[in-house]
């Protein structure tokens, strides 16, 4: 039998062609294994082993995670209460120059009345 082709050749090239499916070779089946899920005493696999890795760093990367997280939240907390010392320390300083400034004012107030009676 003629095997059919596969591509047009150029002028002067070989014909590509491809056996029949009845004359393809079998192809040979993988050599078995025993999979680590069921046999217990196997070694695991390496997709076991890559994924067991995995798993590993995913932990570590997260308590890196957590322990950043955690750092970042004190230095928030810090600067937090850092800014609410100042604004306290601003006020308490505000307030009596600005007691002053009212007092200053009543008395201009005061001379400015008397002088226009």
């Amino acid at each position: 039998p003629v095997a059919p082709a596969l591509l047009v050749p150029a002028p002067g090239e070989p014909q590509l062609t491809v056996p029949p499916l009845e004359q393809a070779a079998p192809r040979p089946s993988p050599p078995a294994q025993a999979s680590p899920r069921n046999s217990g005493d196997a070694a695991a696999g390496p997709i076991e082993t890559v994924a067991g890795a995995v798993v590993e760093a995913m932990g570590a990367a997260e308590d890196v995670a957590d322990a950043k997280i955690d750092e970042l939240a004190i230095l928030a907390k810090e600067a937090i209460d850092g800014a609410a010392d100042a604004a306290g320390h601003a006020v308490d300083s505000a307030v009596p120059v600005a007691k002053q400034e009212v007092h200053d004012v009543e008395e201009a107030l005061e001379d400015a009345v008397q002088d226009a009676a």
